[in-house]
């Protein structure tokens, strides 16, 4: 048999494999359903977000695909089969196509049900008051390190975080054809327009620019008109029916962005977690040396330390921590109750595997 007769042949293998991997994930879906009629009266029921999930999946390959690569693929099932099961309720900073969108639906599928909020304290607020089940926030960002306004707006609150959603930030330029020279009209957020617009002048100086008020309604003016085009994030092409035509615009194309995914408990352990920490240090000498000395001890690992003015308190500052392990390690559990007597306020912000 010739290579080429051999190519087709496993072509036509690969095309009957697909077709039975689509059964498979037909039958899981149907199982997630019927796990949503049996739960419907009980929201307490829902599995939630272990990612433990997906360690357990790579631990079962043969090592044919990359790790990253099964992660990726179960992520999309999981989330897909979530939303059938129980369409999460998610408050999200952010419109409708801004990459708060974008994370949501990558942490939760494309069932999920968000709502949309200006600020992190406005989307915890939702959760405390029953109105959505998780808060997707701003978490940290490549640049600028960690966002200090979800930070403080957790401080105030009971709420957790559970997991950690990691998504490149940058724009792309989405249009029907995938080429630049068809585009006549470009639709953008005023937010988008500012980071792109010199790009934009250099590119394609003819285009007209439009302002609209999201992303999403920028990618449905773009649907319908021939030459128009929109900015928004890769995966807003993909729901849109939307091509690239340029990838990576504008002054922020590196950037990424950790989203916080909040709610009312814990994750659960993984063996590879990263516990976030705030508190004030009481007013005495070598206080900051003492809590810092007592997670040394203990061989506990502290990622990163910052400090910020406590809001309303003159020359008092508050400190954030990330140190390894989860909250419900033996040794971080003793650490923390030992470092109390150092502290005015202390609060775990959560506790989230480092590689989801």
């Amino acid at each position: 048999m010739s290579n080429r007769k051999k190519v087709d042949h496993l072509r036509a293998q690969m095309a009957d494999t697909d077709k039975e991997v689509l059964r498979l994930l037909e039958i899981r879906a149907k199982m997630a359903r019927d796990v949503g009629t049996l739960i419907k009266d009980d929201p307490s029921a829902s599995h939630g977000l272990d990612r433990t999930y997906f360690d357990d999946l790579i631990a079962h390959g043969t090592g044919e695909l990359p790790d990253e690569s099964v992660k990726q693929i179960f992520k999309a099932i999981y989330a897909a089969c979530a939303s059938l099961e129980r369409p999460a309720r998610v408050a999200v900073v952010g419109v409708e196509g801004s990459l708060g969108y974008v994370a949501a639906r990558q942490v939760f599928g494309g069932g999920a049900q968000p709502s949309f909020c200006d600020s992190p304290s406005a989307a915890l607020e939702e959760v405390t008051r029953g109105r959505a089940e998780f808060a997707l926030v701003p978490f940290e960002s490549s640049h600028e390190g960690t966002v200090v306004s979800s930070i403080l707006a957790l401080m105030q609150t009971d709420l957790v975080v559970s997991a950690i959603c990691e998504l490149a930030a940058g724009v792309a330029l989405l249009n029907h054809t995938g080429n630049p020279e068809d585009i006549e009209k470009i639709y953008a957020t005023a937010h988008d327009r500012v980071h792109c617009e010199s790009f934009l002048h250099k590119r394609i100086p003819r285009a007209t620019i439009i302002d609209v008020r999201s992303p999403a309604i920028g990618c449905r003016f773009a649907v319908e008109d021939h030459g128009g085009a929109t900015i928004a994030h890769e995966q807003m092409g993909d729901i849109h029916g939307l091509t690239i035509a340029i990838a990576n615009i504008g002054e922020q194309h590196d950037l990424r962005m950790r989203y916080a995914v909040v709610g009312t408990r814990l994750s659960s352990r993984t063996g590879k977690d990263t516990t976030s920490i705030v508190f004030t240090l009481n007013d005495q000498p070598g206080a900051l040396a003492a809590v810092l000395n007592d997670f040394a001890t203990r061989g506990i690992n502290v990622k990163s330390i910052m400090s910020r003015p406590v809001p309303g308190e003159k020359w008092d500052y508050v400190f954030y921590l990330d140190v390894h392990g989860h909250a419900s390690d033996r040794g971080l559990v003793i650490a923390l109750d030992e470092i109390r007597k150092y502290t005015k306020l202390m609060k775990i912000i959560g506790s989230f595997s480092t590689h989801c």
